[in-house]
């Protein structure tokens, strides 16, 4: 049909590590080329260096269980500059109500640490009657300690950001050549004729606003001098004006005397 957008489904590459020696292998082509991966590390250590080397777009903490490790602010501050994006799943604490007591506890923590920015709620599910509507999320993330606003982006904007981070992740590295002018081909000449055009038309508007404030300024300069040599006749004729009106005053009061 007309203007329905196409279905795309995207590929995940997810793991849980808990040897070093592991590490490396998130780097290869191979993981590289899945849309999304994702780590679920299991000591401080992992953590450390998949907030600050991995080639990764998500990190899944684990909020069913007592953290392994302490979410320490610094290093979620390098995951958010590096668009890193924390994933916490519900559907665990749906089943187990010891998970539900660690999960709320955790993700509070979490949400505290991160001030709720790169958090995207999930399901993790194994089953569909796991699955929850997306109201029905955006009020856990309340539950958990964010914002109307925060809840609602972690199922929303917060994983369409999420989608361009993984493209760029993708995006292999480029390389920059220099080629002087005169060597250009034809039909690149354009863009020396555009710059040019362009770096005039920003000299002639420069000198036309210098011209301006040059004339404003020779025309404040001449008014003040005119109010300058201006004033003392202008002190005298007001001080004249002021002598007369008194005078007539006087004048009117003395005839209604004589009356």
């Amino acid at each position: 049909m007309a203007g329905t957008k196409k279905f795309r489904q995207l590929s995940r590459f997810s793991t849980i590590m808990e040897d070093v020696a592991q590490l490396q292998k998130l780097n290869t082509p191979e993981i590289q080329a899945f849309d999304l991966v994702a780590v679920q590390p299991l000591t401080e250590k992992i953590f450390h260096v998949a907030v600050s080397s991995l080639k990764i777009d998500i990190i899944t903490v684990d909020v069913t269980q007592k953290l392994p490790y302490p979410i320490k602010r610094p290093l979620i501050n390098v995951a958010l500059e590096r668009g890193i994006y924390f994933e916490i799943q519900y559907s665990p604490a749906i089943r187990d109500s010891t998970s539900r007591k660690y999960m709320i506890a955790n993700a509070q923590t979490l949400i505290r640490v991160c001030k709720g920015k790169n958090v995207i709620i999930s399901s993790g599910c194994l089953k569909a009657m796991d699955l929850r509507g997306p109201h029905d999320v955006a009020n856990l993330g309340l539950l958990f300690g964010m914002s109307q606003e925060q809840a609602k982006a972690a199922i929303t904007t917060n994983c369409q950001s999420l989608l361009l981070h993984s493209e760029s992740r993708k995006i292999t590295k480029s390389t920059v050549g220099v080629v002087h002018k005169t060597k250009l081909e034809e039909k690149d000449k354009w863009i020396i004729e555009q710059n040019s055009a362009n770096s005039k038309n920003k000299s002639e508007s420069r000198l036309t606003d210098s011209e301006s404030r040059k004339t404003d300024n020779d025309n404040s300069k001449s008014v003040k001098r005119v109010l300058d040599g201006r004033q003392s006749d202008d002190i005298i004729e007001v001080k004249k004006f002021k002598l007369d009106v008194k005078c007539m005053e006087a004048n009117d009061i003395k005839s209604d005397v004589i009356k």
